[in-house]
């Protein structure tokens, strides 16, 4: 009865409004909708219930979508990585123009990954890079853009023996502090001192994430200490596969190359997300013919009471039979459609942490479950289009029945 209640109430406000406008319309509909029974608002809730399994079935999908594009970038960092093997040599900057100069690539550039340890014995790996290059590849990716313009002056502190500034992870920046700190490595190069200059939560040259830190490409202290690239990522929507793997095969043969377009493609086409993406695509489908069938339902119910409402009052002279279709039975179907919209709304954030879909990204990443307008709104508007169709149809088949006939059968 609580549910009667609020909407008794609801209805009784909206007939004091109505009675004030200068038609009759809205304020005869109303009271005849007032007068209904609780069998012709159910089927309201359960079209709430529909929207909100299309909401959710949408949101799904949209959640493994984002989660796998998220695990292809986390896996490669950039639309294109180039690992050599290990008896390759670094990449020259004639090796980056081969590969800058493949169809379809935009933007290359070479990085010096090395891994150096702290005075207390903690690893931090150093990503070297050229600045320019490496800006205009990140500026492609999702990964937050690096305010490089803060490592400038690297090589006069480093020939004075001062430190280098560095942009650090947060993991990096609570290990080497406010102040200089010096890095060593077992390899012939360095040591050389480094000193925070700005944070930066992740990068492409190390998707992955951990402890690092970028800098500009230094020639380091000791006989290795000369910049030695052993990375390379490109950007580009339409990379020609063939031709840069023949490129890559003869400048730096051995080298493994990863493509991100063809890790997600590997994430979608799996059996698991391949499954998940029907199912969610059958109960989107499903929940459509659902909320059809219950506006169907919902006219149908209320149909005999707005027969002998229109006839008593096309006998009392009213003609506006399509206006009073529309003002008595279209609230509830706008009503259950708000409440659907608020549900979408709500759903992410309520019940969004609760869901773990790694099986289904291949991330251990939690996934962000955005709001699917597409799928709310296709259905809210099947619903609405055909609620006024069903009434538009309606009025007219009314106008065309005997009004004497319709009031002596009731």
């Amino acid at each position: 009865q609580h549910p009667r209640r609020e909407q008794d109430h609801r209805r009784r406000g909206l007939l004091r409004l109505s009675a004030r406008g200068t038609g009759a319309t809205g304020f005869v509909a109303l009271s005849a909708a007032a007068r209904s029974s609780l069998t012709g608002v159910l089927p309201a809730f359960a079209l709430v219930l529909a929207l909100s399994l299309a909401t959710f079935a949408g949101m799904v999908s949209a959640g493994i979508a984002r989660g796998e594009t998220a695990a292809a970038w986390h896996t490669t960092g950039a639309d294109l990585l180039i690992q050599p093997g290990p008896t390759a040599g670094p990449v020259t900057p004639g090796d980056l123009k081969s590969i800058a100069a493949v169809r379809g690539v935009t933007h290359a550039t070479a990085v010096w990954n090395t891994t150096w340890v702290t005075p207390f014995g903690q690893e931090v790996m150093v990503l070297a890079v050229d600045p320019a290059s490496y800006a205009a590849v990140t500026a492609t990716t999702p990964y937050p853009p690096l305010a490089l313009g803060r490592l400038t002056g690297g090589a006069r502190a480093l020939a004075a023996g001062g430190a280098v500034p560095v942009l650090a992870s947060p993991a990096a920046a609570a290990l080497l502090g406010h102040g200089a700190t010096q890095l060593a490595t077992l390899t012939p190069a360095g040591p050389f001192s480094v000193r925070v200059a700005g944070i930066v939560s992740s990068t492409p040259a190390l998707p992955g994430g951990g402890s690092f830190v970028v800098m500009p490409q230094l020639t380091l202290p000791g006989p290795a200490g000369q910049p030695a690239p052993n990375l390379v990522l490109a950007s580009g929507s339409a990379i020609d596969a063939s031709q840069l793997t023949a490129v890559v095969n003869r400048i730096i043969p051995g080298s493994t190359i990863t493509f991100r377009s063809a890790v997600l493609n590997s994430l979608t086409n799996s059996p698991l997300p391949h499954g998940a993406a029907l199912i969610v695509v059958f109960t989107l489908a499903e929940a459509a013919v659902l909320g059809l069938l219950i506006v169907i339902l919902g006219l149908a119910l209320g149909s005999a009471e707005r027969e002998r409402t229109l006839a008593r009052l096309t006998v009392m002279g009213h003609e506006r039979d399509t206006s009073l279709v529309m003002a008595e039975a279209m609230p509830a179907v706008l009503t259950a459609v708000v409440a659907g919209a608020l549900c979408a709304i709500v759903l992410p954030h309520l019940i969004g942490s609760s869901i773990d879909l790694s099986g289904f990204t291949g991330a251990g990443s939690p996934v962000l479950f955005p709001l699917n307008v597409t799928a709310l709104g296709l259905p809210a508007a099947g619903v609405v289009v055909l609620a006024l169709a069903a009434l538009a149809t309606e009025a007219r088949t009314l106008r065309r029945r005997g009004i004497a006939g319709i009031l002596r059968a009731n």
